[in-house]
């Protein structure tokens, strides 16, 4: 049994020996060379070597890994072909390449190539800051997600296609020193790809138009880092724009225009190293007036112009109108600049237009005029006004027609008055008015309104001393009432109570408003007799023009025959009068009997 499966394998063994020594014998081929053995897509490679080609074939055809081929030409030279091709759009990773000549004689590297990815491209290659670069590259790994760093930070993240490839992708160069810097494209199995980026110097200025006085921001990036910066309008150094750069390069600066004629002039910032930018700067034809708002007629008001022609004559309008200047005429110097003064016309409140021209360039300003109100004599709680003072209200910024002024508090008419081209003047009399803080308004027909406040004096005159009758003394009639005069301010009345009591509960005789410091009884109003036990009292107060009142100031008196004695007189001249008319008595009786 084991004989004939021994005598079986070896008569098969013989069998497949006859059959391959009647096949056509292959050549040998000498181990070949790829020259370089890494790159990129696009690279150019060459291989080399063989030994068993056929000599004069020129056309090849190149295998590229699994599932690319393509033509390449070449010669062969002594059985050894040499061809060069470029690498095919691949993903990256490592290539077997095979060629194979005319007659279908092949050769497979013994050394394999590595595709390595690379940044084919990127739009720009050098900008300032905040440039918009857009990148190309492949050899990446398929499918991957791929990183854009510039130098180490990321600014952007993208996907490679199946064949590697990344297209179109954009970022904004972030702030950075001047000079090189790296673009990287980093997938996630390996070395990255780099090419490189130049952050040039640049500036912008916000606004880039304005007129002399104006202020401008200027921002730089891509300057020597911490390198102090000037900056120059029209290569004239600037003294208050300076500014130091930061780790970055990047600053920001603040520059007034100085005077200067309209039209574009050159800003540039410089570091301590000479790197330089420049931007351009309009001016353009500006004016300013000051004081703007709250004018009131006769204000004077000053306008400076820059950024018109040179050396031109200047007219000015208000309100559309023609005014004078301070000087006249007015023309500009040859910076184009000039300074004018006008004074506020006669007007009603409100904005009016201020127009400047060369000419040929105008510009224009707002102004707002408002109603004034100034009077003659200010008042307070400690600097009062009092009735019978003569005030004088004047004003400016009302409408033509009637001026009504109106002691609000007391919802009384003080005066009227007629403006004239918004302007009055009227002067009157305080008549009357409570003490205290009292609301004035000025008003006219337009319905501009201004209110002031006028304080009326609420000090309480004296009490008035009494003179007649003297206290607790028998008056002659007519009674005659007298008291010493009180003065005041805001002048005064008296007011006179005749009461037969104390209280003052009823009154016999009530005067008010009397303006004498005196009042004498009539016949009619002859007073009854009264005794001391039932005197008559009377009393006086001052009040003032503004209401204020002083303290009574009373008395008493009495009036007919009354004998005001101790007991024992009256009775003492009771005794004497008796005996009297005893005596009396006798005396005519003794007449009579004689008689």
């Amino acid at each position: 049994m084991k004989l004939k499966l021994i005598l079986r394998i070896f008569t098969i063994a013989i069998t497949l020996a006859l059959l391959v020594a009647a096949l056509p014998l292959a050549p040998v081929l000498a181990a070949t060379a790829v020259t370089p053995n890494n790159g990129t897509v696009g690279s150019f490679i060459t291989v080399t070597g063989g030994g068993s080609f056929t000599d004069g074939d020129t056309a090849f055809i190149v295998q590229f890994g699994s599932g690319i081929s393509f033509l390449s030409s070449g010669t062969v030279i002594g059985g050894n072909v040499a061809t060069t091709f470029q690498v095919p759009p691949v993903p990256r990773g490592s290539y077997t390449i095979t060629v194979t000549d005319q007659n279908s004689i092949s050769d497979t590297t013994l050394f394999p190539f590595t595709v390595t990815p690379k940044i084919t491209t990127i739009v720009p290659v050098l900008g300032v800051e905040g440039t918009t670069v857009t990148v190309n590259g492949n050899g990446f790994q398929a499918n991957s997600s791929v990183d854009i760093l510039f130098d180490t930070t990321t600014v952007a993240t993208t996907t490679a296609t199946a064949t590697g490839v990344i297209s179109n992708v954009d970022f904004d160069v972030p702030a950075g020193t001047k000079g090189t810097h790296t673009i990287k494209g980093v997938d996630s199995v390996g070395p990255s790809a780099t090419i490189n980026f130049t952050i040039t110097p640049g500036i912008t200025i916000v606004p880039v138009e304005g007129g002399v006085g104006d202020t401008v921001t200027i921002t730089g990036s891509g300057f020597s880092a911490n390198d102090s910066m000037d900056i120059l309008f029209d290569d004239v150094v600037q003294s208050g724009a300076t500014a130091t750069a930061d780790d970055n390069g990047s600053f920001s600066a603040v520059m007034t225009i100085p005077p200067a004629s309209r039209g574009e002039h050159t800003i540039k910032a410089r570091d301590d190293n000479f790197n330089s930018a420049t931007a351009t700067l309009t001016i353009g034809h500006k004016i300013d007036v000051t004081p703007s708002a709250d004018l009131k007629a006769g204000d004077t008001v000053t306008i400076e112009g820059n950024g018109f022609d040179a050396s031109k004559t200047v007219t000015i309008t208000w309100g559309g109108s023609a005014i004078a200047t301070i000087p006249a005429p007015v023309t500009t110097g040859t910076d184009g600049a000039f300074t004018a003064k006008i004074t506020v016309p006669g007007t009603q409140a409100g904005n009016y237009t201020v127009a400047v021209s060369d000419g040929t360039n105008v510009t224009t300003a707002t102004v707002t005029v408002i109603a004034t109100t100034s009077v003659s004599q200010t008042t307070s709680q400690a600097s009062p006004g009092h009735v019978g003072m003569d005030l004088t209200i004047s004003g400016t910024g009302y409408g033509a027609g009637t001026i009504t002024i109106t002691d609000a508090t007391a919802a009384v008419t003080l005066a009227t008055a007629t403006s004239d081209a918004g302007v009055f003047s009227v002067t009157f009399t305080i008549l009357e008015g409570t003490g205290g803080s009292h609301a004035i308004t000025v008003s006219d027909v337009t319905g501009v309104r201004n209110t002031f406040t006028f304080f009326m004096e609420e000090q309480a005159p004296a009490a008035p001393a009494l003179m007649l009758p003297e206290e607790a003394t028998k008056a002659k009639q007519p009674v005659i009432f007298d008291w010493q005069d009180v003065t005041d301010d805001s002048g005064v009345t008296y007011t006179f109570q005749l009461s037969t009591d104390a209280g003052f509960v009823t009154l016999v005789m009530e005067q008010t408003g009397l303006t004498a410091s005196d009042f004498t009884l009539t016949e009619a109003q002859e007073l009854e007799s009264v005794s001391g036990d039932a005197p008559y009292h009377w009393r006086v107060k001052a009040i003032d023009g503004a209401a204020n009142e002083s303290a009574w100031s009373a008395g008493t008196f009495t009036v007919g025959f009354t004998l005001d004695l101790p007991l024992w007189a009256i009775i003492a001249l009771s005794v004497v009068g008796g005996l009297g008319l005893l005596a009396l008595g006798f005396w005519l009786g003794r007449r009579s009997v004689s008689y």
